[in-house]
């Protein structure tokens, strides 16, 4: 049977049938090979995204009066005629490539990054989703990888510390909820609000918004003070526990109550549900990290499973325990970027002016990017050449100067795998391209024939690329199986440089952080925490084309709005240094005081982008910091 998976942002990766009908198709979920069915709204409507009326089907230059049709050639000239000016007038870091997550597949997403890397041009160092807690985990085990789903088939506890499964991973939700009825295994959560997933917890933690790393260390003082801890395997496999020790022993239980908030008695009954269930795993969420400290409090989860004698019993990112070598397929070798950037400071760069000719694919910075107004501004310059290569037309498509289409994915043949699970899946594609649309690396073939390079290395065939960064034997099994469980690296094999779990990190001293994890002193808020979550219906900014924009509401608890005079249904305005907006206040029980929750998708009655206030700055793990974003909220007299 042939399958496909989706090959989005999504811890799942689902499998599916793919299914052709007349003049569409459907996706038919199947159970392998998970062995829990699911499916989620997305994909359920996959074939309208794709037969979207705001698909970008054939080419555009933008002109005096809009934006004008033209062919691929002239397209094509016009890219290539500029981009050989801004090389030869300004050099290559006058260049830069923008492109995220929007399609991971192998092919789309990392063999497009050839001409790029050839031409030396400017790249965003890809720091805005988990940047923070990947490094952060990495100092400790040398690298992020932690223990695969099927895992979970033997562990006696889930921790999901800021990861809500119930809406951002289906499939591990649903396995959860069949242990748990089962085998009676117990689901802990840990968030600052009530999540779907909070929702149905055996016990749920709510600490104060930014204080897990308080939390995370007084657990570890009390698994320690008690003698609760594996004494064996932290004389085998660790370094650096005496120290560990003491730097947690001040991290008392009323210290940590008061701090985080959360009750003695529940920090105890945590602490011992973590010792009595033994393995366990600890889902750490990527929305925890994006904040000021966020790496500093994951890498403190990311050791609490090494005292309780688990090899890497937690789990963050898997990407690293696959073995895929992604520079193979990206031909990492054929150049240096002559700059790379901050990604979460996109817009201080744009706006800027650093950059003459900027190229963007599967992305969408003009919405989804923190600080999104200065993102547009740097885009609308009269000195900047922009190009855009999307298959709808999507906020940032619309302020480029030339406009090409591209595929969904649906409509290509690629190689997708998964951050949470081990299967790389040989996608065929289900329908032909619609309109001129073409893949990512067709269009970098074509500037790089127009430029005149003629090294064989950009063109090698896209396939042998895939097949040398996975082996050859692995590499045909997949064709002709359509998919391959990857090898996975040892979960007691540690990177480090004693070769062990570093509770004092000696990585850390090499590259300038402290050994160990330590909060931030000081009063990190003057205001309203604004924390901006997901929606199952979407991906970013993708599928509202489908579904549509969300209500431009706001979510504060029922004490915050009494104290702000505001009831439910009244206009509430967000400010803070990037702007301000205006919004539908609404009630929630599940959201703490101190905390205003929003879609990421929303969009304010002025119709301004939630990410036009959201915070820049940049965690000193160097990952964005989002959730840590402040606004005054003010009930509007008048409209």
């Amino acid at each position: 049977m042939s399958y496909v998976a989706c090959p989005r942002d999504c811890y799942d990766t689902c499998f599916f049938k793919p299914v052709k009908t007349r003049d569409s198709f459907f996706l038919e979920p199947v159970n392998e090979p998970f062995g829990a069915l699911a499916v989620c709204p997305r994909a359920a409507r996959e074939a309208q995204r794709t037969f979207s009326s705001e698909r970008v089907l054939y080419p555009f230059i933008r002109g005096e009066n809009g934006f004008k049709r033209v062919h691929w050639d002239r397209a094509l000239d016009t890219i290539s005629e500029k981009l050989r000016v801004v090389l030869d007038s300004y050099g290559p870091e006058a260049v830069l490539f923008v492109e995220y997550a929007g399609n991971m597949a192998l092919i789309t997403r990392y063999y497009s990054r050839r001409l790029w890397y050839y031409i030396n041009a400017s790249f965003t160092d890809g720091t805005i989703c988990d940047a923070s807690g990947d490094l952060a985990i990495s100092l400790h085990y040398g690298s992020s990888y932690g223990v695969s789903f099927e895992e979970m088939y033997d562990s006696k506890l889930f921790v999901y510390w800021g990861y809500n499964p119930a809406l951002t991973n289906i499939h591990n939700f649903k396995i959860a909820l069949e242990r748990r009825k089962r085998d009676r295994v117990s689901i802990v959560v840990v968030d600052v609000y009530r999540t779907r997933t909070a929702a149905i917890a055996d016990l749920w933690i709510k600490p104060k918004p930014g204080t897990d790393i308080y939390l995370a260390l007084g657990i570890a003082n009390y698994l320690i003070e008690n003698k609760y801890y594996d004494e064996s395997f932290i004389q085998n496999y660790t370094i650096g526990f005496e120290e560990f020790k003491q730097h947690v022993s001040e991290y008392t239980l009323d210290y940590v109550s008061e701090k985080t908030g959360v009750g003695k008695q529940e920090i105890i009954e945590f602490s011992e549900l973590l010792w009595e269930n033994r393995p366990s795993i600890t889902f750490i969420g990527y929305g925890l990290q994006r904040r000021i400290d966020g790496g500093e409090a994951v890498r403190a989860i990311s050791l609490i499973p090494a005292l309780l004698g688990m090899h890497r019993g937690f789990y963050y990112s898997n990407t690293e325990g696959l073995g895929i070598d992604f520079d193979a397929i990206s031909g990492r070798g054929l150049g240096d970027p002559k700059k790379v950037i901050s990604q979460p400071k996109l817009g201080d760069h744009l706006s800027r002016g650093e950059f003459k000719f900027v190229y963007i694919h599967l992305t969408n910075p003009a919405f989804s990017y923190p600080n999104s107004r200065k993102i547009v501004e740097g885009l609308l310059r009269d000195d900047v050449f922009v190009v855009v290569h999307e298959t709808h037309w999507s906020e940032t498509a619309k302020l480029a100067d030339v406009v090409i289409p591209a595929p969904t994915w649906p409509e290509k043949d690629d190689f997708v795998r998964s951050y949470w699970h081990r299967y790389l899946v040989y996608n065929k594609k289900i329908i032909n391209p619609l309109g001129e649309s073409r893949p990512e690396f067709w269009v970098m073939w074509e500037i790089a024939k127009k430029l005149k390079l003629d090294d064989p290395r950009i063109y090698e065939d896209p396939f042998d690329s895939v097949k040398k960064a996975i082996g050859e034997r692995i590499f045909e099994e997949l064709i002709k199986k359509g998919y391959v469980k990857l090898p996975y690296k040892r979960l007691d094999e540690y990177q480090t440089p004693s070769g062990k779990i570093e509770f004092y990190s000696r990585l850390a001293v090499e590259k300038g952080y402290l050994p160990l994890p330590k909060p931030r002193d000081g009063d990190r808020s003057n205001g309203f925490v604004l924390i901006t979550t997901t929606d199952s219906r979407y991906t970013n900014s993708q599928f509202r084309d489908v579904y549509g924009n969300p209500m431009p509401v706001v979510y504060l608890s029922p004490s915050d709005l009494n104290k702000l005079g505001v009831k439910e249904g009244d206009f509430i305005v967000l400010e803070n240094d990037k702007g301000k907006a205006t919004f539908i206040a609404r009630k929630s029980n599940d959201v703490p005081s101190g905390i205003v929750l929003a879609k990421k998708q929303t969009i304010s009655l002025e119709r301004i982008n939630i990410n036009e206030l959201t915070s820049d700055t940049v965690d000193k793990f160097t990952g964005a910091t989002i959730n840590s974003t402040i606004v005054k909220v003010y009930k509007l007299e008048k409209i």
